[in-house]
């Protein structure tokens, strides 16, 4: 496993995670952008 190649790919899921968390506060948001 190359950590070099799937660094930023770990670093992706975190902010989407940390996206997902805070915008769990605004339900019409998440559901706008499930569409």
């Amino acid at each position: 496993m190359n950590v070099k190649k799937y660094a930023p790919m770990a670093v992706v899921a975190v902010l989407i995670a940390v996206a997902v968390v805070w915008s769990s506060n605004n339900v019409d948001v998440v559901e706008d952008a499930i569409g």
